[in-house]
């Protein structure tokens, strides 16, 4: 309140000085206004990468391959304003280098029409090389999923050091081999195809879960769930396309489904 009686009449005095030398109160007016716009403008400039909430570096990275997704020109910009918006670490700066390298990866293949899932022998080994790196966070970590899902070079789940790639190959499989590794599993999402919304169940009603992620055909973890035997999660917001689910049974075991949302 004395601040505010303060301001005011430091104002009025202001206002009087003007008069008593000439100057008109609408010039004073208008150049308090403009000086107002201009800080506007400036804080607008300084926040022109934000995404609207306070986001942890992992969030922040998440939001900026969703932009790189949607195809918005600004996502090399944000990623490039990162050290202005956190004070990171050496361990963070090389996870932040080798996000860099994973988005010039992705930017290339969009580049030449291709996907995730057409790499050529030397894309695969530059994409082994993101996955090892010391640090990478991240970048690492969905390279590593992206390596898993597409051409199964997985990491061994239960090893307790940092394991070695296990290289291997996926081909493709008929109708007849799909039914066999339906057979196989322990469970099963439905319907697959989805559209708004998945079911994971225990096809002998044995097996239990610990926990499921979802991850796009990236290797980005889109959704997360602790939880029991059967388990709904919502597909409603995710775009068309090709999906990893990724359940952890509580004996330990891991099982990677794919499946398909369609709306």
């Amino acid at each position: 309140m004395e601040k505010s009686l303060l301001f005011i009449s430091v104002w009025i005095l202001l206002l009087a000085s003007c008069e008593s030398r000439g100057v008109r109160v609408d010039d004073v007016k208008s150049a308090k206004e403009k000086t107002e716009l201009d800080m506007e403008e400036e804080y607008e400039e300084s926040n022109q990468y934000s995404v609207g909430i306070e986001l942890d570096p992992a969030q922040y990275y998440s939001a900026v391959f969703a932009r790189f997704d949607q195809g918005q020109e600004d996502a090399w910009a944000m990623l490039e304003n990162m050290p202005n918006e956190f004070r990171l670490s050496t361990a963070q700066e090389e996870e932040w280098i080798a996000m860099q390298q994973y988005l010039a990866f992705l930017e290339n293949l969009k580049s030449n029409e291709r996907t995730i899932v057409e790499l050529t022998e030397d894309e695969i080994s530059e994409l082994i090389g993101i996955s090892e790196t010391q640090n990478g966070g991240s970048a690492a970590g969905w390279a590593s999923n992206a390596l898993c899902f597409h051409y199964a070079i997985c990491k061994p789940a239960t090893a307790t050091e940092a394991p070695e790639l296990i290289a291997g190959t996926a081909p493709k499989a008929n109708d007849e081999e799909i039914i066999e590794t339906l057979k196989e599993t322990s469970f099963r999402i439905v319907p697959n195809p989805t559209s708004d919304e998945a079911r994971l169940i225990s096809i002998d009603n044995q097996q239990q879960t610990q926990s499921l992620s979802v991850f796009d055909v990236n290797g980005r973890r889109i959704l997360f769930q602790n939880g029991a035997n059967h388990q709904r999660f919502d597909t409603s917001s995710l775009p068309n396309g090709v999906y990893f689910c990724r359940i952890v049974a509580l004996t330990g075991e891991v099982e990677n489904i794919k499946f398909i949302v369609n709306h």
